[in-house]
């Protein structure tokens, strides 16, 4: 059964995250401006995700989840040689293109060529709008933020900050 407005998909939503025993899984009141509903979550591995649907989009969700660089690891990334920095970087950006999730840095990085955050997300209309593909969305983007963590892990270390 499709989702046809948005006290459905909040329904569906709620269910979603009770059935998968998000506990920690809570709907935003009052919303951010510009969003007609967020719920926010964290997956089993306690990788942070939300469920919002933008003013804008009227029949789609977007789900969404976020690496934030911290600056103990942006500045091990500055303190990098050149070369060495731009080959960290051109490996990460063409391995995470070909992750399930679509990705998206940080407005920063256009003038600092580093990212302090990347973002990946996935659409799912209403007509398409069910648990399973809930469970798929959510899992594609916590598995990319996942490897992300993992990536700057392997290459900088254990970050002091956590």
């Amino acid at each position: 059964m499709s989702v046809n407005d948005i006290p459905g998909a909040i329904d569906l939503i709620k269910a979603w995250m009770d059935q998968r025993g998000i506990s920690n899984g809570i709907e935003t009141k009052p919303t951010p401006e510009g969003v007609s509903f967020q719920f926010t979550g964290k997956d089993i591995t306690g990788i942070p995700f939300a469920i919002i649907q933008p003013d804008m989009w009227k029949r789609m969700v977007l789900i969404v989840s976020e690496v934030t660089i911290n600056d103990d690891r942006v500045k091990s990334i500055e303190a990098m040689r050149q070369e060495d920095r731009d080959a960290f970087l051109y490996n990460l950006q063409k391995d995470i293109t070909f992750l399930p999730a679509p990705f998206a840095y940080d407005p920063t990085y256009e003038k600092t060529g580093i990212p302090k955050g990347i973002q990946f997300s996935k659409e799912i209309c209403y007509d398409g709008l069910t648990e399973d593909r809930l469970n798929d969305a959510v899992r594609d983007v916590v598995k990319s933020a996942l490897f992300v963590i993992w990536r700057i892990r392997k290459e900088l270390g254990n970050s002091k900050q956590g």
